[in-house]
């Protein structure tokens, strides 16, 4: 991949770029204990999918993404039995810091690698119309 591509693609990743109700934008998070597939549903709505494990199950969940920086995000959410979800989400490393406090006050830290298995439809700094299928 060149310089160009990877550049591309971390814009395509950056969730503060979507338009509200732009979809598409799939990543693929790998922790040391499960996988995991985050859809960017919109601005303000996340679907994900943890493949394996104790925890396995897939949920839509509202979200709030702070931009920090150049390519890192934090995106935050509750979910529906209650537990609390941080990610540090860092597209230039290819990293996501996830932070869960569980519903019995167990928390969570894990550090995955994070691949967009999917680019976004569309992207506010092309201007490009988004479509929802």
């Amino acid at each position: 991949m060149t310089r160009r591509d990877a550049t591309a693609a971390t814009e395509r990743a950056r969730p503060g770029h979507h338009q509200q109700g732009g979809s598409g934008l799939e990543l693929d998070v790998t922790y040391p204990n499960f996988r995991v597939r985050l859809t960017l549903l919109s601005a303000a709505q996340l679907k994900f999918e943890i493949k394996d494990g104790h925890f396995a199950r897939p949920e839509t969940v509202d979200i709030h993404v702070v931009p920090l920086g150049y390519g890192i995000f934090v995106v935050s959410w509750q979910e529906k039995d209650g537990a609390t979800v941080v990610n540090v989400q860092d597209y230039d490393r290819g990293l996501i810091h996830a932070f869960a406090t569980l519903l019995s006050g167990r928390l969570l830290r894990m550090i995955g690698t994070v691949a967009v298995s999917r680019p976004a439809d569309c992207l506010i700094a092309t201007r490009r119309s988004c479509s929802m299928p």
